[in-house]
């Protein structure tokens, strides 16, 4: 099962997300699986998230957009997953795996303007 973001997911969530919510980093020459660890950007390390730091994320928001607000993270014989942020109008998302389900997520709560 995929844990961690992949490198197109790295450089969008990069772009939208502050660096220390990543909880991983990763060597764009030469690594190929992350570190665990915060980033250090002078040696072109490129931060990276986990699935916890995802759903830590997601839980935060879903608290922010309301009080009672929660995740949601359910699978179905770990062949589809699905996420809803419950008390929220933010929709229900689906995928093969976890950590894609998280960022689908994420970016549909950037666009609304959410995060």
């Amino acid at each position: 099962m995929k844990s961690y973001t992949d490198l197109e997911q790295i450089k969008k969530l990069a772009e939208i997300l502050p660096i220390e919510t990543a909880d991983m980093w990763v060597h764009p020459y030469w690594d190929d699986v992350p570190n665990i660890g915060n980033a250090d950007l002078s040696y072109n390390q490129i931060p990276c998230w986990s699935l916890a730091a995802l759903l830590d994320i997601l839980s935060k928001t879903a608290h922010s957009i309301d009080e009672d607000g929660s995740v949601d993270l359910c699978d179905y014989k770990n062949i589809e997953w699905s996420l809803c942020l419950t008390n929220t109008n933010v929709g229900l998302f689906t995928a093969n795996n976890p950590v894609d389900v998280c960022y689908q997520m994420i970016i549909k709560l950037n666009k609304l303007n959410l995060l």
